[in-house]
């Protein structure tokens, strides 16, 4: 029977390990994958570390709320009803305001991204990240100073908010012109300069080194 990635990394010994291994970031192979979380829930928002935010909801089970047990996912970008749960446009997990949860277990699937932080231009309400990135996930923008609100990717950003664009840019209102903005954002594996190869080719490469 043929061995997975799992099954061969986990067999890894120091005296076999080969040099690219040493110097292989695990953190950036392993928040690829899924994750799981307990905690207080505060305006029915999760906070996640900004390291593991997350892209999708495996499951979710409301230990204190209005109704507690298993919620349903919804997809990123929908609107939880009750007995639902989703993720805010940065990447948290978001539950219904009528489900009142104040405490829950969540198993997720983090973004795999490597953060930067850029100083975008912005005209006519649109922004490029640096160095041909396209971002998966915007973490904290800020306009001269002040903080803009993320909204979910494509949508129509008003007075004072931003989102990702379809090709993974920045849209800003339409009245913002001639600015300057600092974007920390995840930007997508293998795409542009300073990016590393997404997470499966990463782990495979590992696994062909090691044995």
């Amino acid at each position: 029977m043929a061995t997975t990635i799992k099954q061969n990394l986990n067999r890894a010994q120091p005296n076999t390990y080969p040099s690219n291994g040493q110097v292989a970031l695990m953190g950036d192979l392993v928040l690829g994958g899924r994750m799981s979380v307990a905690g207080d829930v505060a305006s029915d928002v999760l906070e996640l570390p900004q390291g593991a935010r997350a892209v999708a909801v495996v499951a979710a089970y409301a230990m204190v709320g209005t109704a507690t047990g298993q919620l349903t996912p919804v997809i990123a970008g929908a609107t939880p009803a009750a007995g639902e749960v989703g993720l805010t446009a940065d990447g948290n997990i978001l539950f219904a305001a009528a489900s009142a949860v104040t405490s829950a277990q969540v198993v997720y699937l983090a973004v795999d991204g490597k953060e930067f932080s850029d100083e975008v231009s912005i005209a006519a309400g649109a922004g490029s990240f640096q160095q041909q990135r396209q971002g998966v996930l915007l973490l904290e923008v800020k306009v001269d100073g002040a903080q803009r609100t993320i909204i979910n990717r494509g949508g129509a950003p008003a007075a004072g908010e931003v989102c990702l664009s379809d090709d993974g840019q920045l849209t800003f209102n339409a009245a913002d012109d001639g600015l300057k903005a600092e974007v920390r954002y995840l930007a997508q594996q293998g795409v542009g300069f300073g990016t590393d190869a997404d997470a499966p080719t990463r782990l495979t490469t590992l696994q062909e080194d090691l044995f």
